[in-house]
């Protein structure tokens, strides 16, 4: 394989403010997915001792708009549509931050399809994250809880998507997802005790996945 893209983050005082970075994009807002508390702050992307920094603080932010208030404030750099790749080896060597049981951290390492980016859900509500190419029928969209695909193969058109691949993803924590109380209330459908087994998720992890 040829290397095409490496970055040591070796140069102090990096910032990743849109149009600062040839690669990277430190986002800013408010995300409204995963029911997330923090607010993106591109400030806390940055370089030092030849490392890429992305903190997370438990400071106050308020809205400029409507008053409410989130109290974490942490980072997220993205390289979209400046860097795409269509295939190859992807490495990242990283520390990940706090301990095996303190809630509410997520940090990642992924990728997504272009026509997405993450956390603008108006470039991925019902793009991400398909990846095949059919005319949907009612059985794909009973099925799939994001909706019918947009860019679908119907009327000899090609099916396009953003499918997102996890490289590796943490959470920490103690939290035990309970199906089964899930079952005991009615809300999903009974199931053997091997596949409960099978579904059972708990804290701390660290997966893969393709989505």
């Amino acid at each position: 394989y040829e290397l095409v893209f490496s970055d040591e983050f070796e140069v102090p005082g990096r910032t990743f403010d849109d149009g600062h970075d040839p690669v990277w994009t430190a986002i800013v807002g408010a995300p409204t997915t995963n029911e997330q508390y923090n607010v993106y702050n591109k400030s806390l992307a940055y370089t030092k001792n030849g490392k890429l920094i992305l903190e997370t603080t438990s400071e106050d932010w308020t809205s400029p708009f409507d008053g409410s208030t989130r109290p974490y404030q942490t980072a997220m750099i993205q390289s979209w549509n400046k860097f795409c790749f269509t295939g190859g080896y992807v490495e990242i060597k990283a520390r990940m931050p706090g301990t095996s049981s303190q809630n509410g951290l997520w940090p990642a390492f992924w990728m997504m399809g272009n026509l997405g980016r993450a956390t603008f859900t108006g470039s991925t509500d019902k793009i991400w994250p398909f990846n095949y190419d059919q005319c949907p029928g009612k059985s794909n969209r009973r099925a799939n809880q994001f909706g019918t695909q947009e860019i679908n193969a119907c009327e000899d058109a090609e099916g396009r998507g953003a499918p997102e691949i996890d490289i590796i993803e943490t959470m920490p924590g103690t939290y035990e997802y309970d199906y089964q109380a899930k079952i005991d209330a009615g809300t999903c459908p009974p199931a053997s005790d091997e596949t409960l087994a099978r579904i059972a998720t708990r804290q701390p992890f660290v997966c893969t996945s393709v989505q």
